[in-house]
């Protein structure tokens, strides 16, 4: 239980530190700034933390299947995030550079921590049993 609360305090610090990086961009030029641009943080905490903790869940069941169903759910993550960025700019195309920037940075900085909490769950696990 102990590495779900890690992975969760270090996302909802990146949440409130991305926050206030999209309050900045409001008070500096708020041309770039549209309210949509507040789910960004919201939509890639969520899905982390339910995908990551999904992750940690297939490789305690079935430690030899664990690889399918890592690229199986970093599939279906990459073609969600696919359809909301093009749904996205669809909707609100002047402000798809904004969006865009502050999307893929999170994405980035999530994707890093999950995949780091990951591994380090994993030597965990493969130092136990031995």
């Amino acid at each position: 239980m102990k590495k779900y609360n890690k992975l969760t305090q270090q996302v909802f610090l990146i949440v409130f530190l991305s926050y206030i990086a999209i309050g900045g961009l409001y008070f500096t030029n708020p041309f770039f700034f549209h309210y949509s641009l507040l789910l960004i943080p919201l939509i890639l905490s969520v899905t982390t933390i339910w995908l990551h903790n999904a992750l940690l869940n297939a490789s305690k069941k079935a430690p030899l299947k664990f690889i399918n169903k890592f690229l199986m759910v970093t599939a279906v993550k990459l073609l969600l995030y696919l359809f909301i960025v093009l749904i996205f700019i669809l909707l609100w195309s002047a402000y798809a550079i904004p969006f865009l920037v502050i999307f893929f940075t999170l994405y980035i900085v999530f994707t890093y921590l999950e995949i780091n909490n990951l591994l380090k769950f994993l030597k965990t696990i493969q130092t136990n049993s031995k």
